[in-house]
């Protein structure tokens, strides 16, 4: 049953102070061909989006160089695979995403906003959005928020600077600068892959803001802007939310140039460990499989659970599920939490009769870990059986 008791190695019995579960979560677009455009944190289509806009984007596979090749794969805490982008081309005629708003159209207390996002081009005379929550479409006016990286000096900004603009709904707009531009830390500059984060609670005095240069391995960094937004909050009616450009009056502007991935917004205030950025758990990898087996022979590969992050790791779960002709899973491991120390990993041998009588064909087998339920990562390999 536990085939994994090598990887008993050492066992805590308090978990980490991580978040596991995405309640919050009330949009998720992830910006895949399968398994959906997009998901809730459980996996379901929760909200509705325009299936004419969604032909609109093209998607964009992710390779191991170019542009989105350091964007996390899978994506931590889902255990999912980030196979491909949203692409847009900056021209003003080009694709957008543009759906319902997933926030409540009631006055918004907190909002955290997460995306992993890759800037092509410094031209243009104003800047380039990445999203905009606005009232409608077709009005000038937005009762919401978007963010932008613009190029000129209006508004104080620096040339290249991110910006996180607010409108709370009670006639108060108002531009800030996340502190994030060409001559910054980590410094913002076309070309590279960043994650970013933007926090907002009413309770909290300042918007905070994370920008991670995932081009160059670097740090997570987080800045703070004091705001006086009302503090009966924002978006009380944001009713639309469009990816990749910005359209007051029904006019295309300021079209994004660049990728744009995981795109997540929240209604409360994430903590850190709860980003799309943070590790959540060890990464499993699947090592020296075979391309085909015959029937009544054994299985056998090595099943890795890896640990990149800076901090211990814990799984309570693992299990083998088999597709294919005919399907299978089979436990693992189950029971207290495996702790992977930081830079370490956790390997076990996994042997797997094929039975005599198993249906021929293409199977494919993957290793599933999880914690609490909820998944960490999976990793998997395709064999014939002959």
């Amino acid at each position: 049953f536990m085939y994994f008791k090598s990887w008993i190695l050492s066992i805590s019995a308090v978990l980490l102070a991580q978040g596991h579960g995405t309640a919050a979560t009330v949009a998720h677009y992830r910006f895949e061909a399968s398994p959906g455009f997009h998901m809730d944190s459980s996996g379901n289509d929760n909200h509705l989006i325009d299936t004419s806009r969604i032909g609109e984007v093209t998607l964009e596979s992710l390779g191991d160089t170019g542009p989105g090749a350091d964007f996390p794969n899978p994506i931590p805490g889902y255990g999912a695979d980030n196979e491909s982008a949203a692409r847009f081309g900056g021209n003003p005629n080009d694709q957008r995403l543009q759906t319902e708003s997933p926030l409540s159209s009631v006055p918004t207390l907190a909002m955290t906003m997460e995306l992993y996002f890759h800037w092509e081009g410094e031209e243009d005379g104003h800047g380039k959005v990445i999203y905009d929550l606005m009232e409608n479409p077709l009005r000038e006016k937005g009762l919401g928020t978007w963010l932008q990286i613009r190029f000129d000096g209006w508004g104080g900004t620096q040339r290249g600077e991110l910006m996180f603009s607010v409108e709370d709904g009670y006639e108060k707009r108002d531009y800030f600068g996340t502190g994030f531009h060409p001559t910054s830390e980590p410094v913002l500059m076309a070309g590279r892959d960043y994650y970013f984060c933007a926090r907002y609670d009413s309770d909290n005095p300042t918007l905070d803001f994370f920008l991670q240069d995932l081009s160059s391995g670097g740090p997570l960094v987080k800045n703070s802007v004091e705001h006086n937004l009302d503090p009966k909050g924002i978006n009380p009616n944001a009713n639309f939310l469009v990816i990749g450009k910005w359209i007051p009056n029904g006019e295309t502007r300021f079209s994004w140039d660049g990728l744009i991935d995981e795109f997540r917004l929240s209604d409360v205030a994430l903590s850190e460990n709860d980003f799309l950025s943070s590790c959540r758990g060890p990464k499993v990898v699947l090592r020296d499989p075979p391309p085909a087996i015959e029937r009544g022979q054994t299985l056998t590969y090595e099943a890795a659970a890896i640990n990149d992050c800076k901090s211990a790791m814990t799984f309570d779960h693992a299990q083998q599920v088999v597709t294919g002709p005919a399907s299978i899973t089979v436990p693992l491991y189950s029971g207290s939490p495996l702790t992977v120390a930081p830079g370490s990993e956790l390997s076990a041998t996994i042997h797997q009769k094929v039975p005599p009588g198993a249906p021929l064909g293409t199977y494919t087998v993957a290793v599933e870990l999880s914690l609490d339920g909820e998944p960490v990562s999976r990793d998997s390999f395709d064999v014939d059986v002959e």
